[in-house]
């Protein structure tokens, strides 16, 4: 049915398209011509006398070796060594003589006791503190002042001092001093 109706839209559309296919003709090859075609080709190759004879003992030149060394291929075998090589070095780690390198080692008991020392500087009194110091002579540092010997600050604690030097400003200070 559709077969049918396909016939008659052709038929509609182009009458003479229709009437070609009906009669069969054009593109027809006869019986067997590819079959004896190969046959009549060397037979006149032969007549004219063109034919090549194979040379006894030639190898014909498709083994691995004459396909390696063909230029296309030689391009592309250094174009892979060229990418291989740079993926290499690009995705490889840095030596370890490039990278910083981290020492983390053990502070040492002078060490641990001069930052003791230094947190709690008022803690100390002065005299132990010069008897600490090993490579300097011990020098004469007068005794800390007192409040009683101050003039003005007779009767007051040191918390009281204290109070009264956070609430001056800077320039009072340099004025006093």
């Amino acid at each position: 049915m559709k077969q049918e109706s396909l016939q008659e839209e052709l038929k509609g559309l182009s009458p003479q398209l229709h009437d070609l296919k009906q009669q069969n003709d054009g593109l027809r090859v006869p019986e067997g011509y590819f079959d004896a075609l190969e046959d009549s080709v060397l037979t006149r190759l032969d007549t004219m006398g063109a034919r090549r004879q194979a040379i006894a003992g030639r190898r014909s030149g498709r083994g691995i070796r004459a396909w390696l060394f063909r230029p296309q291929v030689i391009a592309a075998l250094a174009a892979v060594f060229v990418v291989v090589l740079s993926a290499k070095w690009f995705f490889a780690p840095m030596p370890p003589a490039v990278q910083p390198v981290a020492v983390q080692t053990q502070p040492t008991e002078e060490e641990l006791i001069e930052a003791y020392i230094l947190q709690n500087i008022s803690d100390f009194e002065v005299d132990q503190l010069a008897t600490l110091s090993k490579d300097r002579e011990a020098e004469v540092v007068a005794p800390p002042v007192t409040p009683q010997q101050t003039p003005g600050l007779e009767g007051l604690s040191p918390e009281a001092i204290e109070l009264l030097l956070r609430e001056m400003s800077d320039e009072e200070l340099e004025s006093i001093l």
